[in-house]
């Protein structure tokens, strides 16, 4: 009776565990990345659809106030009177500014024009770059028409080189007409080559 009770406490032997734990890093050492990849391509999905948010309300404000609104970048959203970046800046990552343009001169530091909605920065991994002539800003008219047509790259940590990643890069474009899409870095319909476009 003793002897059949001390069997059932053996437990395992070195090499069931050896077997064990080489099966376990395996399968973590298969599944880590693309566990990442799935994160980082949501964190894409998620930044470009905000953006793209932004864009949709600003269109529909201009065309309900009757005077332009802007999406621009800013240095800090979440300062006390956070302001647009000056048109050098093609840097969307620290976040960005809804302004109404009341008096309709494209100047946003000649009247008291708080912002009507200031988004945060992005994850510090990504990178947002505005090109052409929306680097720094979108504008839209009272008709809803864009005051600029051009694109804004998000890229992921995970494109490390455009031309082979550019399925993980996403492309928000924005259209004469005001309309704004998001298109994955690898559509047709993208001209984009870089994450960091002139």
């Amino acid at each position: 009776m003793l002897t059949n009770l001390n069997k059932s406490l053996q437990g395992f032997t070195v090499i069931e565990l050896i077997v064990a734990m080489s099966i376990a890093a395996i399968i973590v050492a298969v599944g880590v990345p693309g566990f990442q990849s799935l994160i980082a391509g949501n964190l894409s999905v998620t930044t470009s659809n905000e953006l793209l948010k932004t864009l949709a309300a600003a269109r529909n404000e201009a065309v309900k106030r009757g005077y332009p609104v802007y999406v621009c970048t800013t240095a800090d959203p979440e300062a006390v009177n956070p302001v647009c970046n000056s048109a050098s800046s093609t840097n969307w990552d620290n976040g960005w500014l809804m302004m109404a343009d009341e008096d309709n001169d494209g100047d946003f530091s000649d009247q008291a024009e708080n912002p009507l909605m200031a988004h945060s920065a992005i994850r510090t991994d990504f990178t947002l770059i505005g090109q052409a002539a929306i680097k720094n800003q979108v504008g839209f008219e009272a008709t809803g028409f864009a005051t600029q047509a051009g694109s804004i790259v998000l890229c992921s940590p995970s494109v490390k080189n455009f031309s082979v990643d550019k399925h993980d890069a996403s492309v928000i474009m924005v259209n004469g007409s005001g309309r704004s899409r998001v298109f994955k870095g690898d559509s047709g319909a993208v001209s984009v080559t870089s994450c960091t476009p002139t």
